[in-house]
């Protein structure tokens, strides 16, 4: 069950890749509808605690962590509000390392966990989420990005908004 205001730990791409996805999203929300919101992988979210004692957990999850390399490996789609149309991460070693040294950190378990940055929140049909697929071109896309950040962010799936409380660099 989806906690609406909660938090997460976002890994953000930068530069022209952030560039590049940030376009599509704003595509995608536009002609579509759907919400506004920033390129990222979650590594863990839907947690509640104290927003000091979040920071101080971040900020530990960050010490712990060297830089490390996000793959992403063509698009899909399932049928869920959060999970509409998305680009599938893939699950690497140094990838599912900062996974569980996150979740080992805010004593965090999540069982339907699906590594992936999402491009659409919304319902739309199947049809027309295939057709994203096929108008966007990303089916075969391969892309990567490098993790140098952390960012908290706090999640308010009411009204649609998700604001970065804070960034922390890796080690």
């Amino acid at each position: 069950m989806r906690i609406p205001l909660s938090y997460s730990i976002w890994l953000m791409p930068e530069g022209n890749t952030k560039n590049k996805l940030t376009t599509l999203i704003e595509k995608l929300r536009l002609e579509y509808g759907g919400p506004n919101f920033e390129p990222h992988v979650t590594l863990i979210g839907g947690f509640v605690k104290e927003e000091k004692v979040l920071l101080e957990k971040t900020e530990q999850l960050a010490s712990r962590l060297s830089q490390f390399t996000v793959s992403i490996k063509g698009a899909s789609f399932h049928d869920e509000f959060f999970r509409s149309f998305f680009l599938n991460v893939e699950q690497t070693p140094e990838f599912l390392k900062a996974r569980r040294i996150a979740c080992d950190i805010f004593d965090f378990e999540e069982t339907d966990y699906i590594p992936h940055m999402s491009l659409f929140y919304g319902d739309v049909d199947k049809d027309t989420k295939q057709s994203m697929i096929k108008k966007s071109g990303l089916r075969n896309l391969s892309l990567t990005f490098s993790v140098q950040s952390l960012y908290l962010v706090k999640n308010d799936e009411v009204k649609l908004k998700w604001k970065k409380l804070s960034e922390f660099k890796l080690k």
